[in-house]
C-alpha cells in the first residue's frame, strides 16, 4: 500500500493553515519522504430524534464527507463526480480533477486514493 500522512488541523484554524498550506505540505514531504494531507477535523451529527430538533447542513454525513474530499484534494479543484453502482449494492466513487496541474497531482494520486 501507500504511505500518506494526514495532519488534521481544527476547523476554525483551517481557513488560515490554507494559505500556507503549500509551504508546510513541500516541507513535511521532504522530510518524512511521504505525501502530506491536511484536512480540518469536523464532526458528523445523528439524525435529530424529535422534530424540534436541529441539525446544521455541514454535520450531516454526506457534508462532512464532500468537505473532507475537497480538503484532500484542495490545490486542486473537483470538477466532476460520478457515482457507479455495482450489481451487488457496492459503490464506486470516481472524482475528476481540473487538469491545470495535472503534473503535480499525478505524482500525488495513488497516495489521494489510498488517503480517501
Amino acid at each position: 500500500g501507500t504511505n500518506a500522512l494526514i495532519v488534521i488541523v481544527p476547523k476554525r484554524q483551517y481557513r488560515a493553515w490554507q494559505k500556507e498550506l503549500k509551504k508546510v505540505e513541500d516541507e513535511l514531504e521532504k522530510r518524512l519522504m511521504h505525501p502530506t494531507f491536511v484536512i480540518a477535523q469536523r464532526s458528523i451529527m445523528k439524525k435529530p430524534g424529535s422534530k424540534r430538533m436541529h441539525r446544521p447542513r455541514g454535520r450531516t454525513l454526506r457534508a462532512v464527507h464532500e468537505a473532507v474530499l475537497n480538503d484532500i484534494v484542495f490545490p486542486d479543484d473537483i470538477v466532476a463526480k460520478r457515482t457507479r453502482f455495482a450489481v451487488g449494492g457496492a459503490q464506486l466513487l470516481k472524482v475528476y480533477l481540473a487538469p491545470k496541474d495535472k503534473d503535480v497531482t499525478k505524482d500525488r494520486l495513488p497516495a489521494l486514493k489510498a488517503v480517501h
